[in-house]
């Protein structure tokens, strides 16, 4: 082997030893979190972790968080019913969440009530190549706050035609938007 040679294998060795150790110091920074159901006949719930993008899973169900606190909601299918939860992550330690029974009558009746009050809701999150729409919700009043981010610039015709784009949709789905209380982001 020419000089070269050995000088790329020994840069290559290199990369790939920092780029493992990398991983191994990113590995300490997760825990796990561990979602299961007191309830054996609630199996599919759909999981916003950080009011970040849905996903619907089975129980029992595992994943990685880093550590730190999470907001994980939690919508029961077939009765949509929202439960809130805050979990805190440790490094390299498991966390159970359990939740609850989907038979609590005066949880559902409120949760009916919920969702005919907000029923975009259950649209939510909404993606096109114009515009999303998303919603905060403060977990002390329950007040809901839509977000609607435009994909383009303020100021733009763009930006306005794709605004009326976004309240046609939320009229279409039979909600006045003067209703709502709205963000608007570019």
């Amino acid at each position: 082997m020419n000089r070269k040679t050995i000088l790329l294998l020994v840069s290559i060795i290199t990369v790939i030893s920092i780029l493992l150790i990398i991983a191994i110091v990113q590995s300490f920074k997760y825990g796990t979190l561990v979602i299961e159901s007191k309830d054996e006949n609630l199996k599919n719930i759909t999981i916003y972790i950080d009011n970040k993008e849905a996903q619907t899973i089975t129980l029992p169900y595992s994943l990685k968080l880093k550590g730190g606190k999470h907001t994980i909601r939690v919508l029961t299918e077939g009765l949509e019913r929202f439960e809130n939860y805050e979990v805190d992550i440790e490094a390299n330690k498991t966390v159970h969440l359990v939740i609850g029974s989907i038979y609590n009558a005066e949880e559902v009746e409120a949760t009916e009530k919920f969702f005919k009050k907000n029923p975009l809701l259950k649209l939510l999150p909404y993606k096109t190549n114009y515009f999303s729409i998303d919603f905060d919700q403060n977990l002390e009043t329950l007040e809901i706050t839509y977000k609607v981010n435009i994909k383009a610039a303020i100021d733009t015709p763009k930006y306005e035609q794709y605004k009326k784009e976004a309240l046609i949709w939320i009229r279409g789905k039979g909600v006045d938007p003067n209703s709502l209380k709205i963000i608007w982001s570019p």
